[in-house]
């Protein structure tokens, strides 16, 4: 459980792709909770959304280069 926390906190990728997945999931499910509870105008949640959806995808871009060399 330490270490998917720790996956959770780290800026780049974690080691496998099925705890990235986990990651990605765990974080847009904060993301909307946070954004369900704050409700922020239109505009903040689609620049919120977007850039969650952007540094997940660089994370798994990442991911996938340092995956496929182990």
């Amino acid at each position: 459980m330490r270490e998917l926390l720790m996956d959770c906190l780290r800026i780049g990728p974690a080691p496998t792709r099925s705890r990235e997945a986990f990651v990605a999931l765990f974080a847009l499910v904060v993301v909307g909770v946070l954004l369900v509870v704050m409700q922020p105008e239109v505009m903040v949640t689609a620049v919120v959304i977007a850039g969650s959806v952007s540094y997940l995808t660089i994370r798994w871009i990442v991911g996938t280069r340092r995956w496929g060399r182990r």
